[in-house]
Formats: structure tokens, C-alpha cells, sequence
């Protein structure tokens, strides 16, 4: 909260304590050592929250949500609020981490233009989210693998890891089958980087829009829906990790400067809480 903001929210309470005697001392400077247990009840009764005045309860809405934000923080702020409560009053009932996201990726968002800011901000959040799942997944998996293959070893070689961790060429299959990016008789880790870029770049070409330089598209192929399938199955993330990255270059290929500022977008635009 904002000096702005916070002081005449701390003004009217400390006017409230003013009127109790142990607030009397607090506010006369006394370093208070002791207090009587009338003075503690009346302290207790005075500033207990079930009581709080409507004019508090007016000022501390203002100072976290406020009527006519100032400044880039209390924009975002109000915006995301404001997103959270749209997904909900959509729904009818309490949102999940899910639902809301749902509405962050969407092509055609059904939440109000002025939201729209807070939506993209979000998505960017998003799209690093899903990186960085993808990595800790793919990690898990590679202890693991040390782990199993160092039993009787103080050593292993890091050609003898990657081949374990590529082994399972069915589960691989599977993750690129999901979203309709592998080919009959392929196996998924023969897919060059660059191939599997052109397929996902394909995938969403279709009705691809920009705004505030952040692409969006509809279809299954999504930053929720990839977390979603490594969670489900974590040996997923050797092959739907570089699949994350490929949607993240989509996604951000229109961001401003993204060679030397990738994870930030247009000043003010990040989603903030």
C-alpha cells in the first residue's frame, strides 16, 4: 500500500486507539511495561476487527483496490483483481489457478477490452511458468536416471544418461501425439529442433493474432495444456520441453527487443499480483 494511500487509513485508526487509555499511553510516547486488564479489554473491544467501522473497511479497500489507480503497480493490481473476479462471476463459483489461466491464453478472451492488459501480462507469466516446469520435470527425470545408473558407480557417462533418458521412445511418441506433431513410423527424438518449430509454428498459424506483442491462438497446443501433460507424465519433458520453447518463441516473436529483454514485455503490461 502507498504512503498515498496507507496514511489516512493509519490517521483513522489511530484516532479509533486515541480513544482507549492504553492508546492514550501508546500515542503520549510511554514505553509501556505494564497495562491493567481493564485497559486491555477496552484496547481489545475498540480495535477488535468484528467491529471495524465502515469508513476503515471503506479506506483499506481503497489503499489494495483503489477506485482511480495512479501509478503502473496499482493498475496492474486492480486489473489482475478485476480478472479474477470476472473468471469467477463467468463461472459461479471460487476460480481455480486453472480457470483463470484458461481465460489468460484464450484467442478470444470473453472478459471486458479494459481487462485485456492484465490478461497479457499474465500470459507472459505464463509462457516463463511453462519453461520452467518443463526444466524442473526434465531434471527430475535425469536424477532419476543418475541415481538408477550409479548404484555401483562414482561415475557415470553423460552419453550413457541421455540414452537411458531416450529409451522410452513409446511414452515420447505419445507426447507429440497428443498435439498431432509427430508423423506415422517417426520417433519423436529423431525430430530436429528446427522441425518441430516449423510443425508448432503450422499448428497455430491458423488464426494467429498479436496484441500488445503477444500472440495468441486457439487449439490444444497451449503453455496449460503442456504442463498439464508432463504433470501427468513427468518422462513427458524430454520431448515437450523443447516443444515449450518452441511456443515460447511464438508467442514472444513480436515482443519489443526480445533478443536482449526476452522476459519483459511493454512497460506495464506484466502480470502482477
Amino acid at each position: 500500500m502507498s504512503t498515498e494511500r496507507g496514511k489516512p487509513l493509519a490517521e483513522f485508526i489511530r484516532g479509533i486507539v486515541n480513544t482507549t487509555r492504553l492508546g492514550g499511553r501508546f500515542s503520549s510516547g510511554e514505553a509501556i511495561a505494564e497495562a491493567n486488564l481493564s485497559e486491555l479489554r477496552e484496547f481489545g473491544n475498540t480495535t477488535h476487527l468484528a467491529g471495524m467501522a465502515e469508513q476503515e473497511t471503506d479506506l483499506l479497500t481503497d489503499g489494495i483496490i483503489p477506485v482511480a489507480p495512479s501509478r503502473n503497480e496499482e493498475v496492474r493490481r486492480v486489473g489482475t483483481y478485476g480478472a479474477v473476479l470476472g473468471v469467477a462471476d463467468m463461472l459461479g463459483r471460487v476460480p481455480t489457478e486453472d480457470d483463470f489461466f484458461d481465460e489468460v491464453q484464450k484467442r478470444n478472451r470473453s472478459l471486458p477490452d479494459a481487462l485485456h492488459g492484465a490478461l497479457n501480462g499474465w500470459l507472459k507469466y505464463l509462457t516463463r511458468d511453462a519453461i520452467a516446469v518443463g526444466h524442473e520435470y526434465l531434471l527430475q527425470e535425469l536424477i532419476g536416471s543418475l541415481f538408477l545408473l550409479s548404484k555401483s558407480r562414482s561415475t557415470v557417462p553423460s552419453a550413457e544418461v541421455v540414452g537411458h533418458l531416450l529409451q522410452d521412445t513409446q511414452t515420447q511418441n505419445d507426447a507429440l501425439d497428443l498435439y498431432g506433431l509427430r508423423r506415422t513410423e517417426e520417433n519423436a527424438c529423431d525430430i530436429s529442433f528446427e522441425e518441430l518449430y516449423k510443425r508448432i509454428d503450422a499448428h497455430t498459424a491458423g488464426d494467429r493474432i498479436t496484441e500488445q506483442g503477444i500472440s495468441r491462438w486457439s487449439g490444444s497446443m497451449s503453455e496449460l495444456a503442456l504442463i498439464s501433460s508432463i504433470e501427468a507424465s513427468p518422462a513427458r519433458a524430454l520431448v515437450l520441453l523443447p516443444a515449450i520453447w518452441c511456443l515460447a518463441a511464438i508467442r514472444a516473436s513480436s515482443w519489443p527487443d526480445p533478443i536482449n529483454n526476452p522476459s519483459r514485455g511493454a512497460a506495464g503490461s506484466e502480470g502482477t499480483l
